[in-house]
């Protein structure tokens, strides 16, 4: 039997080979062997058995177990598309074969938006059309896994920082390859965090004007979406014709591009046998005209009333449009108070008049038709099915389609571009605190503070640590570096406090983990960082010691300073604001002051406001 995909997969944690731990290996793989040709019954009860049975491969297993439950429903709605070409071309440039039928071209996405670390590949091809645009859709791993994120223009070419589409869309896995119509009104993408049957599935998804965001997607089900990685779908300006590419076909530095017909009201149906779905799943192109032995198909009893049914409709869309003009002309003479504007549209009512009059004669003529060919039909013992335009256009697509001819174009740059930057994000300061408990407050890429600032670096890893594996240290920063993301833990203020912090975290296996300081945001060394605090503390300009003068202690706040009690003591004095631990408590105090004198004239001020404090 072939195989259309290739199996990758990656399995940690066995650090003594035993048989029984062997043995579940040889079953994953035999049950992904299964799952990837269409046998979802049979793999999911080989996942379920190592689900229970193997605690280092249940997560995988219990993944994999729902893709064939996935998979199970998807082969329930089976359609049996026209596919009318099929073409194999290089992975990495795949998308530059696709023929968009009103101009445009892609563009790879820059550096700066894809952040990225080490990735198997980084194409995140973006759709540029012919006229200059005011929204862009792309993908992007820089937070971690692949998202789809949107930017707006604002005004030249001053555009939104990147914004994440929100849960809706994207997963805690990944969504790529992301294509919107050019009405923007629907969105077509891959994921492999959705309902699928296993590796990327494809997805579809409608925009809602009333709330403004992208409606729940839906698979776009077997046989374009497989257990293999189905990515680009993208449909022509009319919706006759989609073109999709596939890894289905088994080779690992190409994929198969394929070009299909879609029907208006395709039929959906079960129970085909295994053959039936490998061979639907193989998307054989039907022959050209030239290709296939009966170039001349005879003429059906039917064309003739199908042809008038497709004027009737088009004659009736057009009436349905010019009484919307009719109507909007009458409103705006109503809402007129212009003497001449008036008369401007008060002819232009009589004008559109005629022509409705006109148009509704014609129509009534071809509906004669129409019936009179009916008639006819039936007495024939004929009866006509009745298809609408657009069904009418994927037949005449179907019958005079020409072959999938290879044509490359090129990509362009990427437009240069200049965004406006990201809105800072607000944090309370509790989040700032260091501790080791059961979950971690995670940061990505945010901006260091002014002043000086110790953190711990506990490594620069090829992609970003789940929070499982911060082992409940917290706060933790990401950056993305040269491919790499480097991670740190902590935001002290005092050298003391960090070296404390330092101890805690090589117990939890972090054993290079090493203080690193910034002073305005830059890296330093810890010896100018130490003196600089040194000197900061001889001006009272920095954090407070048990030996620096006279403070003010504000009381314990876990979860962070109240901004009424901050912003009167703002308005008190220009000294310090500091957070420190004492015994495990979060304490906040300000200072230090010059005489114990000044220090009262800032406590009587906060009484006056209602807070109570006292003074060290």
């Amino acid at each position: 039997m072939k195989k259309y995909c290739f199996l990758f997969i990656i399995f940690v944690g066995f650090i003594t080979p035993v048989v029984w731990a062997q043995s579940s290996v040889e079953k994953f793989k035999q049950a992904e062997n299964l799952r990837l040709n269409y046998q979802f019954e049979k793999a999911a009860a080989i996942f379920s058995d190592i689900a229970a049975t193997d605690s280092l491969l249940a997560k995988q297993a219990t993944r994999q177990l729902l893709f064939c439950e996935n998979g199970k429903t998807l082969l329930n709605y089976i359609e049996k598309p026209t596919v009318t070409g099929k073409l194999a071309v290089p992975k990495n440039t795949f998308f530059n074969y696709y023929t968009i039928d009103f101009g445009g071209a892609w563009a790879l996405l820059p550096d700066s938006l894809l952040q990225a670390g080490e990735l198997d590949d980084d194409l995140s091809p973006v759709f540029i059309p012919t006229k200059e645009a005011d929204i862009f859709y792309f993908s992007s791993p820089m937070s971690g896994n692949w998202n789809i994120y949107v930017m707006r223009r604002v005004e030249g070419n001053r555009w939104t920082s990147p914004l994440a589409l929100d849960s809706i869309i994207n997963t805690p896995f990944d969504e790529r390859f992301p294509y919107v119509t050019p009405d923007g009104k629907t969105l077509y993408f891959s994921s492999n965090g959705h309902s699928g049957m296993g590796g990327y599935d494809l997805y579809k998804s409608t925009f809602n004007e009333a709330t403004q965001q992208w409606r729940a997607p839906e698979n776009l089900g077997f046989p374009f979406s497989s257990p293999c990685d189905d990515w680009l779908f993208v449909p022509s300006i009319d919706q006759t014709t989609a073109i999709f590419a596939s890894s289905r076909g088994g080779k690992n530095d190409s994929l198969e591009l394929y070009r299909i017909v879609l029907e208006a009201n395709p039929i959906k149906q079960s129970g085909h046998s295994l053959q039936e779905i490998e061979q639907l799943a193989q998307l054989v192109p039907i022959q050209t005209k030239t290709q296939a032995k009966n170039a001349e198909e005879p003429k059906q009893p039917t064309d003739d009333y199908n042809v008038l049914r497709e004027k009737m409709q088009e004659q009736q869309a057009d009436e349905q449009n010019l009484q919307k003009k009719l109507n909007s002309v009458r409103n705006a003479y109503i809402a007129s108070s212009d003497n001449d504007e008036r008369t401007y549209l008060q002819n232009q009512i009589l004008e559109y008049e005629q022509q409705l009059m006109q148009m509704q004669s014609d129509i009534a003529q071809t509906i004669a038709q129409v019936q009179q060919a009916e008639q006819e039909l039936l007495a024939k013992g004929i009866v006509p099915q009745k298809t609408n335009a657009k069904e009418t256009k994927v037949k005449n697509v179907i019958s005079n389609f020409k072959p999938f001819e290879r044509h490359y174009k090129r990509s362009v740059d990427f437009p240069l571009l200049s965004m406006l930057p990201p809105p800072e994000e607000v944090i309370p300061e509790s989040e700032y605190v260091f501790r080791v408990g059961k979950t971690s407050a995670i940061f990505y890429n945010q901006s260091l503070p002014k002043g000086l600032v110790y953190r711990i670096q506990i490594g620069k890893f090829s992609r970003r640590l789940p929070e499982a594996e911060l082992k409940g240290l917290s706060p933790a920063f990401i950056y993305p570096e040269n491919k790499l993301f480097i991670h740190y833990i902590g935001h002290f203020a005092l050298y003391n406090d960090v070296a404390k912090a330092l101890t805690e975290v090589k117990k939890k296996g972090f054993k290079d983990a090493l203080v690193v300081p910034f002073i305005d945001g830059k890296r330093t060394t810890v010896k100018l960082a130490r003196e600089f605090e040194t000197k900061k503390k001889s001006q009272g300009t920095t954090a407070l010691t048990s030996s620096t003068g006279t403070k003010i202690v504000l009381g314990e706040f876990p979860k962070g300073l109240p901004t009424d009690l901050r912003q009167a003591v703002q308005a008190a004095t220009e000294s310090d604001i500091v957070r420190t631990t004492v015994n495990g408590r979060t304490v906040y105090m300000v200072g230090p002051f010059a005489t114990p004198a000044d220090a009262q004239k800032v406590q009587e001020y906060l009484k006056a406001n209602g807070f109570e404090t006292t003074i060290e």
